[in-house]
């Protein structure tokens, strides 16, 4: 996605991880606890079957945030990256890329669907967001 948006704002709009989690629709709520220079989310994440609670370690890079699995019982793997490329006509290519694996046994393509659908949903939130 390419946005014509102030880079403060942008950044800004990056910086809170409660408000980007909660805008995927997988994410029923999301706290924050901050230590030292990462954010450590409690996601309560609707499951198949039952809601899950997922902990992920949320920290800033060199053009963007990454965000990895802290612990959970239903997840063995949860990683995930906002990249921030400038442009030269000063818009911003913002980018998100998820990758997930269950440990219950659930169809891929289900989980690929669910994740490409929520990629597609913060995306369009972020865009929201910066352009009030």
């Amino acid at each position: 996605m390419v946005l014509s948006v102030d880079p403060g704002k942008l950044e800004d709009a990056l910086a809170d991880g409660v408000s980007l989690a909660e805008s995927s629709p997988e994410v029923r709520s999301a706290t924050l606890r901050q230590v030292g220079a990462c954010q450590h989310l409690t996601l309560d994440v609707g499951g198949w079957v039952a809601p899950l609670l997922v902990e992920t370690v949320r920290c800033r890079t060199s053009n963007g945030w990454s965000e990895r699995l802290r612990e959970t019982g239903a997840f063995s793997s949860w990683d995930s990256r906002w990249t921030v490329e400038p442009l030269a006509d000063g818009r911003s290519k913002v980018q998100l890329s998820v990758r997930t694996e269950l440990t219950i046994p659930v169809p891929r393509s289900l989980t690929m669907r669910r994740a490409k659908d929520s990629v597609r949903k913060s995306l369009e939130d972020l865009a929201v967001r910066v352009a009030e």
